[in-house]
């Protein structure tokens, strides 16, 4: 019924006689025996179930799943397979959306802007078996070129990965071009901005109406996300009772226990919900009544406000929000329990939201006991400064200088131009310190110059 061939040049194929009665060849190119061997037995089982119309064994169903394109094409061919087809990009694409289902409807608009990226690149008539990891690498710089920035090119090229994801569970394809392209977004420091409590309070005074205090409010010191969390939460959620609120989170509730999580009831929040509540007509059901409207708009309202407070705004607008709550809450709470409060993790928390303040610097600085000095007084010691010599002395001089301020004396240089300034630099109060700098002075520089605290002898 089927038997191997082996032509002089080395090549094999598998001459077989069809259901028809036709002698049919299936070239093998250069297979070795035991392949070649393996292919005839399973095309003896394709023809035997073929004659009477039977199934073909469950083995041979997953040997031919398996197949790579060249292979299968041919099979198809010789008429012992049904053609996989040269299933065209663009109807794959839509057929894929349409099985979405259960997806949400930002995360389907999201879908469907990265399908028509790639299909205004590859073209809505190529063959998703055609498409190579070259043609994938392309697609990124071209992304690049439309002056995408890096996380939206990733999220671009993720989008297109879990199409050719798709086309691999559906026997389409074997291997994903998009697999090596880099697809994860990665956190943008430079984005970064912390909303502090004094520009959220002029936001707030800002805000036209209760509605827009509560979204602004909830985002600031909720740290709830915009919209989904804001639009979704509703009166049943808030418990005045036990200072609770139950927050409903859509893009969590995928993973478990990710539904919904419980957040305090924070003291800046209870005013304002107090306040909405006496405002909402009888059988209202939802918070944020007035504004169910998507991302763009309420971005829109928010920057208007932002700019009527005299401020401007400030990039990723609601995110650096949550993220400004989420940095001040990890200041004075354990990190496992503000990340719950957050709904995301440390690992995310550490690397998207939490951020470094101008207050974290002030307090590093009080905490290490220097003296602050105003801005005349540090415009003369830096001019005392670098009117040393040498970059040893400078050093010298610099450490003593700071270490003087702590202690208030002041500090003569003698042998020096810099004692005309004697007067502004401090001196140390423990004399054998002084001793210790002054020594460490003189011997950088092989004696001469030294330092010492008025009222002692050189």
């Amino acid at each position: 019924m089927a038997s191997v061939i082996c032509d002089p040049n080395g090549l094999k194929r598998i001459s077989f006689i069809d259901a028809d009665g036709e002698r049919r060849t299936l070239r093998l190119g250069h297979a070795s025996r035991d392949q070649a061997d393996l292919v005839c037995m399973h095309i003896r089982r394709i023809l035997s179930a073929k004659a009477t119309n039977g199934d073909i064994p469950q083995d041979t169903g997953i040997w031919i799943n398996g197949l790579d394109e060249t292979l299968a094409d041919r099979m198809a061919v010789a008429g012992l397979i049904e053609d996989r087809g040269a299933q065209q990009l663009g109807e794959f694409l839509d057929t894929y959306l349409k099985t979405r289902t259960s997806s949400k409807p930002n995360t389907l608009r999201n879908l469907e802007v990265g399908k028509r990226a790639l299909i205004a690149f590859l073209g809505e008539s190529k063959s998703i078996r055609k498409v190579t990891p070259a043609e994938a690498d392309a697609f990124r710089q071209a992304m690049i070129a439309k002056g995408l920035g890096e996380n939206s090119v990733r999220r671009r090229c993720g989008m297109a990965r879990q199409f050719f994801n798709a086309a691999i569970r559906q026997r389409i394809i074997r291997e994903n071009p998009f697999r090596d392209i880099k697809c994860n977004v990665r956190a943008m420091p430079d984005r970064f901005f912390y909303v502090t409590r004094e520009m959220a309070l002029k936001v707030l005074d800002a805000c036209p109406n209760i509605q827009w205090k509560v979204i602004f409010a909830l985002a600031r010191f909720g740290g709830l996300r915009c919209p989904s969390e804001i639009q979704g939460l509703m009166w049943e959620d808030v418990d005045f009772g036990n200072s609770r609120i139950r927050v409903r989170s859509p893009k969590t509730e995928h993973h478990e226990n990710g539904a919904s999580r419980i957040i305090p009831l924070f003291p800046e929040l209870e005013p304002l919900l107090l306040e909405a509540m006496a405002a909402a007509e009888p059988g209202t059901k939802h918070v944020v009544w007035q504004y169910q409207m998507e991302n763009g708009n309420l971005r829109t309202g928010m920057e208007r406000i932002i700019w009527r407070a005299g401020l401007k705004p400030w990039p990723k607008l609601f995110n650096n929000l949550r993220s400004s709550r989420q940095t001040e809450l990890a200041d004075t709470m354990p990190m496992h329990v503000v990340c719950r409060w957050m709904g995301n993790s440390k690992p995310v928390a550490t690397e998207h939201y939490l951020q470094v303040t101008d207050e974290h610097f002030r307090k590093a600085v009080e905490k290490s006991g220097l003296k602050a000095i105003d801005g005349k007084g540090l415009q003369q010691k830096c001019a005392a400064f670098c009117a040393a010599s040498d970059k040893k002395d400078k050093a010298a001089h610099f450490a003593a200088q700071q270490r003087a301020e702590a202690n208030g004396n002041p500090l003569h240089v003698e042998g020096s131009e810099i004692d005309e300034n004697a007067d502004l630099v401090g001196a140390f109060s423990d004399s054998q310190d002084t001793a210790k700098i002054c020594g460490n002075v003189g011997n950088a520089r092989g004696g001469g110059r030294t330092l010492t605290p008025c009222g002692t002898g050189s």
